[in-house]
């Protein structure tokens, strides 16, 4: 079969190149979705945007079904990261405004702070939001500015899942 005969068959089958590569049977959740990937880490003097992507990372699609635009990242060291995450994490995020609106308890959230984005430990107070800093001893939350923003400009997103990469240098036991 020819390139273009194939590209005029997915075209007909409704079927993108990722679902071609990526498509494995026996999932529950039926198989994996690209996500893409941010293209410069999350944390402090890196500029990540969240509409800038170099290429993508695959997800189960039971991750990823419920989620609102997901974006996967790397982070950055950052001297404030909440305690589940550390540099060089993979994070899947789901910018649904309607969770950004409302962030509450455990979950770690990617927070527009001093013009970079970075993870952070969040709750509302009121109308007031604070940020944890676990850098500290005990737990101490400090406001975050709202000014004239909304909390949608300054919460960007919720980290829904955290993968580590193991050092293949290491032994068990």
């Amino acid at each position: 079969m020819s390139t273009s005969a194939a590209d005029r068959l997915m075209v007909v089958l409704n079927l993108s190149l990722t679902e071609l590569i990526w498509e494995v049977s026996g999932l529950n959740g039926g198989g994996i979705q690209a996500i893409p990937l941010l293209q410069n880490k999350i944390g402090p003097g890196n500029r990540a945007l969240l509409t800038q992507f170099n290429g993508c990372a695959p997800f189960s699609i039971s991750l990823t079904k419920n989620l609102i635009d997901p974006v996967a990242a790397r982070i950055a060291p950052d001297l404030e990261l909440p305690r589940s995450v550390a540099p060089h994490d993979l994070a899947l995020i789901d910018q649904n405004p309607t969770f950004r609106e409302h962030p509450w308890g455990a979950a770690c959230w990617v927070v527009l702070e001093g013009g970079d984005l970075r993870i952070r430990c969040l709750k509302l107070d009121g109308t007031r939001l604070l940020r944890a800093s676990e850098a500290s001893t005990g737990e101490t939350w400090h406001p975050i500015p709202l000014h004239d923003h909304g909390i949608l400009d300054v919460v960007k997103g919720r980290v829904v899942w955290i993968g580590r990469e193991i050092s293949s240098g290491g032994s068990c036991g």
